[in-house]
């Protein structure tokens, strides 16, 4: 199995380092995509010294090394990958060791399926970050749930079949895929629209949820069935999600009104 991790960068210059020796530890990864976006922190130096460093690190930019947004950084990321796999991780989380061993047995045995997620953790850099986490996630609760959940727990026989998991997704009870938690075909995902650019995502600038319905809607996912974590990410004051449970809310409010009174699909 030959991976390629996407990185998108953005003032991470105190996390970065660890997210990439976290994938440089996967003897699946076979190159590491760092995609600068613009940084005022001193990341830019970071991401151009570890690409110096490792052979299997790479360093891109947009044009004039403007900042254009998590979206745009990982289309841009996911177009330059080299390798069948494609699997993604925040500047300020981190993989462990056991990432793809799972996720590897998933696509050997199932030579028909489009993407494999698994269980993703969370670490909290502050005691006031994790307490103001917790508060968001039980004001919100409804319509948000741990990213730590698994949406499967009893194999993928017994668990939650592909072609339900969208409808799961959109009632939210059963958990949430993390985006560090997915490995995905780069063949399937080349007919189909990527990340939505954020200016073009207002007022919820949440394209990650909105990628994983669209992608559980179009392709064949399916769970490892393991309960264990295969990476955290990092929760810090400075997190955006922090800022935007209430958005979070009103977002999947919307789209669960849409999909069971609306009768509308995800094209």
């Amino acid at each position: 199995m030959e991976v390629s991790v996407t990185i998108p960068v953005y003032n991470a210059a105190e996390y970065v380092e660890k997210a990439v020796k976290s994938a440089l530890n996967q003897p699946e990864v076979k190159e590491i995509i760092l995609f600068e976006d613009g940084s005022t922190d001193g990341s830019s130096e970071i991401c151009d010294n570890l690409s110096r460093t490792y052979n299997r690190v790479v360093t891109y930019r947009h044009k004039g090394g403007i900042n254009r947004g998590t979206s745009a950084s990982r289309n841009e990321a996911i177009k330059r990958a080299k390798y069948r796999f494609i699997a993604f991780l925040d500047a300020d989380d981190y993989y462990f060791d056991n990432r793809f061993v799972e996720t590897k047995k998933i696509f050997q045995k199932n030579s028909n399926i489009d993407g494999v997620y698994e269980v993703v953790g969370a670490h909290y850099y502050s005691e006031k970050a994790r307490e103001k986490h917790l508060q968001r996630m039980k004001e919100t609760k409804k319509y948000y749930t741990k990213c730590s959940i698994p949406l499967q727990d009893t194999g993928v026989e017994s668990g939650i079949p592909a072609d339900d998991l969208f409808s799961e997704l959109v009632r939210n009870k059963k958990g949430w895929i993390h985006i560090n938690g997915l490995t995905i075909k780069k063949d399937s995902l080349r007919n189909m629209k990527l990340f939505y650019k954020e200016e073009n995502w207002t007022p919820y600038d949440f394209e990650d949820t909105e990628f994983m319905l669209r992608l559980a809607y179009k392709q064949k996912l399916v769970s490892t069935g393991s309960i264990n974590s295969v990476a955290s990410r990092g929760v810090h004051e400075s997190n955006r999600i922090l800022s935007n449970y209430k958005k979070r809310t009103t977002l999947w409010e919307s789209i669960f009104l849409m999909v069971y009174q609306g009768g509308c699909s995800p094209e």
